[in-house]
């Protein structure tokens, strides 16, 4: 689902918003930090992100973005690992 004309295509989780490690960077981007880069010095990359032209997909599943670095019990549960 790449978007050229955009300057990223990122996913976004309902949880915590556009995840800016799940996307496709074009060229364009580069192009605008490289002229500014003012712009991600004061702000984080989802704050950087939602100031630029970008494509946001949301994933089929909603599991698929889950982080499982914050493993508990409950979460295996629920989670089905193979």
């Amino acid at each position: 689902m790449r978007a050229e004309d955009k300057d990223a295509t990122i996913f976004f989780n309902h949880e915590t918003g556009i995840e800016p490690l799940c996307a496709i960077y074009e060229p364009s981007l580069l192009q605008k930090i490289k002229e500014k880069p003012e712009i991600i010095e004061k702000m984080s990359p989802q704050m950087t992100l939602k100031k630029m032209n970008i494509n946001i997909i949301e994933p089929k599943n909603e599991r698929a973005l889950y982080n499982l670095n914050r493993m508990t019990p409950e979460i295996a549960n629920i989670i089905d690992i193979e």
